[in-house]
């Protein structure tokens, strides 16, 4: 199920990541049976997981990722191991709302521009990393970028001992998009 490619430049001061998940979010449909904006935000919710836990390190590492805005869609909660696997729950999975004013399925309305997205890291150690942003839009890529943005940046400024490839690595990982 899905595809992810990782192409890495040949100083590895760029790295890039892309999936194709169009039968993940066709499955995740499936399974909870969700109107078409709920699909659309919880596949783009679990394609972003599944991105970030393909970046894990460790084959038992996980991710676990949860949108909790003001929206009627409610949470939306995807999990992700190391090899881009993904599951996906949603609270409410069935919300339909008119278009936006842009044409398009409202999943800033369904999904809210108030909450959080936090983010729970497990990779065998101690204690999981715990880390939260506010949520910036409720389109989901672009929360996801602030998350990077400013949880990966600010591991970058703190972390001296890196080479000038890995902090180039930081920095470029915390560019996310979702074409739809």
């Amino acid at each position: 199920m899905g595809r992810i490619v990782r192409v890495i430049s040949k100083d590895a001061s760029v790295v890039c990541s892309a999936i194709d998940g169009k039968d993940i979010v066709s499955r995740i449909e499936e399974i909870h049976k969700t109107s078409a904006v709920v699909t659309a935000a919880l596949g783009r919710l679990a394609m972003g997981t599944s991105l970030m836990g393909f970046g894990l390190k460790g084959k038992d590492d996980s991710i676990t990722v949860k949108m909790d805005g003001d929206g009627p869609t409610g949470a939306l909660i995807c999990v992700s191991d190391s090899m881009g696997n993904v599951k996906a729950y949603v609270q409410n999975p069935v919300v339909e709302l008119p278009l936006n004013d842009k044409g398009k399925l409202d999943v800033r309305g369904a999904v809210g521009s108030n909450g959080t997205l936090s983010v729970v890291k497990d990779m065998g150690l101690k204690e999981p990393y715990c880390g939260q942003v506010p949520i910036v839009s409720g389109e989901i890529a672009e929360d996801i970028t602030n998350y990077l943005a400013v949880k990966r940046l600010r591991s970058w400024r703190t972390c001296k001992s890196r080479s000038d490839s890995e902090l180039c690595w930081w920095i470029s990982y915390s560019a996310f998009a979702v074409c739809t």
